[in-house]
């Protein structure tokens, strides 16, 4: 009992003060994705239980696929709805927990399609909402975005495609975005002396994403890369493509103009429990390379995989991700998917808004506050282009754990 106490005295001390003067305190290279300067100063922190709540009321939607249906896919089907109520769930946590009374929410139900999407925005702008949260994927933020927008709406939407946002001027994702994560780590394996990287990563949409970004940071990093491989297991080419490039892989100490200290491996845990002993079969020396990865490894099941120990990759810092799950575990009784916490975070971030700002909470200004907020997994904040930039920690495979190596900063401003 003593421990619940203290985890939720903790948890409520983490979100009391929502809205941070932002810097970064160590000294990793800022995010090439991220090139715009702030405009403005910090600001001076100030308690939330210290502001006088606003009388005005406040619209809030909250656009979800929570009837979301695939016939030929019912792993995705059940996926994406699994994601769209864990989401409901921790906005619904977070407003029953930061009490903001002049808030009034409202979940506008679709199935994913254009279909029940375009009017489900329209009821909303109808309905005279002043923000919205969501959509989910991709496609439905595109969809979506050119209605708000000519509504003059902003929307806090959770897609993690950074292209859902081309051209926006008031749509911002808050989702952990890959851009940032690769950057973070690219920049990493550079201060600890790696110049020449390898890439290796299934057929896949994500990894051919990854990719080129992984080729855009290394050369911001005045790295080179030397073998970059993207492989299909069925294809008759995979054997000798694989084969290279365990060949190339620095053994000795000794960098020559076609081998790499580093690599990159963007496939989940699930299929690397099928790719790392074929690598390791046919030479693979994970004991003398920096194995990097995304931060989709923040999975359990990554643990399992010996040869990746002491492997490396950029992520939220997960001892305060797991104040949060406890929470949510507490009050629904499964542990939440990691994309609930961005639902939370975004009424969070509302709930500052309103309290620092008497009069237009929701002014593209305010939103892009470069001080930024404080949010489930650290300190976030939205640059004008839409995407969004996080403060994230280094994080190492350590026999059969994760450590932080590297602490996420506590702000964006030194």
């Amino acid at each position: 009992m003593l421990k619940r106490a203290l985890c939720n005295r903790v948890f409520i001390v983490f979100f009391s003060i929502i809205l941070v003067a932002c810097g970064a305190d160590n000294n990793r290279r800022a995010p090439n994705v991220f090139t715009e300067k702030p405009a403005l100063t910090p600001q001076k922190q100030v308690p939330i239980s210290k502001i006088k709540p606003i009388k005005k009321s406040y619209n809030v939607a909250l656009v979800l696929p929570t009837k979301y249906n695939d016939p030929n896919n019912r792993v995705r089907t059940n996926a994406i709805l699994n994601a769209a109520r864990n989401m409901v769930n921790a906005a619904d946590m977070a407003r029953r927990e930061l009490r903001e009374q002049k808030l009034k929410f409202a979940v506008y139900e679709t199935d994913g399609t254009a279909e029940t999407l375009v009017p489900a925005i329209k009821q909303a702008i109808t309905n005279n909402v002043d923000i919205i949260l969501g959509p989910l994927r991709s496609e439905a933020v595109q969809i979506a975005k050119g209605m708000t927008e000519q509504a003059g709406i902003p929307m806090i939407a959770f897609s993690s495609d950074s292209m859902a946002v081309n051209n926006a001027k008031m749509t911002f994702l808050l989702s952990y975005l890959i851009e940032q994560n690769i950057s973070e780590i690219v920049a990493y394996a550079a201060s600890e002396g790696h110049m020449r990287f390898g890439f290796y990563g299934g057929d896949t949409q994500y990894t051919r994403r990854a990719n080129k970004i992984f080729a855009e940071e290394v050369k911001a990093n005045r790295g080179y890369i030397t073998n970059s491989v993207i492989v299909n297991a069925n294809a008759p080419d995979y054997f000798i493509k694989t084969k290279e490039f365990t060949e190339r892989a620095t053994s000795d100490g000794d960098v020559g103009e076609t081998s790499y200290s580093a690599f990159l491996l963007t496939d989940n845990a699930r299929s690397l429990m099928q790719i790392i002993p074929r690598l390791d079969k046919l030479g693979m020396s994970f004991d003398k390379q920096l194995v990097m990865g995304t931060s989709i490894w923040q999975d359990e099941n990554i643990l399992m995989i010996k040869e990746l120990n002491r492997a490396v990759f950029a992520a939220p810092d997960f001892n305060r991700v797991k104040i949060f799950e406890e929470r949510y575990m507490a009050k629904y009784g499964g542990k939440p998917l990691p994309i609930a916490s961005l639902a939370y975070d975004a009424v969070a971030m509302i709930v500052a808004l309103v309290r620092n700002h008497k009069t237009d909470p929701f002014n593209i200004r305010y939103i892009t506050t470069p001080n930024g907020f404080n949010g489930v997994g650290g300190i976030f904040r939205f640059r004008k282009n839409g995407l969004s930039e996080r403060g994230l920690a280094i994080v190492q495979i350590n026999d059969g754990a994760f450590e932080i190596i590297e602490p996420a900063p506590k702000s964006f401003y030194k």
